[in-house]
């Protein structure tokens, strides 16, 4: 394995945990060290799938934050009465104006 000080590490202890396998490497030149978590095949997708949705939660906050900061938000709702707002489709409004 070639790291940051691009030399070979070679492993110098392992432990498991309960989700992964902890591993602690050594640079066989300058001995720099570094630790590696390895995961289940599974794990990983299961983590990939709460990224997409906590990635997708991000984009919904922002949206809202987009609209609540209109001027044409008027009492929580869009003064043109348009059914994106506060939505993903939100982002495309092209009467967004933010500066009031």
């Amino acid at each position: 394995m070639r790291n940051y000080c691009n030399h070979e590490f070679v492993t110098i202890e392992s432990r498991r945990t309960p989700i992964s396998v902890r591993r602690r490497k050594q640079c066989k030149l300058c001995e720099a060290r570094i630790t590696t978590h390895e995961v289940s095949a599974d794990f990983f997708e299961q983590a990939q799938q709460n990224q997409v949705v906590v990635d997708k939660l991000r984009m919904l906050i922002s949206f809202e934050v987009l609209c609540k900061s209109c001027m044409h938000n008027v009492d929580g709702a869009c003064s043109f009465d348009l059914p994106e707002y506060n939505t993903i489709d939100a982002n495309d409004c092209n009467l967004f104006d933010g500066n009031h």
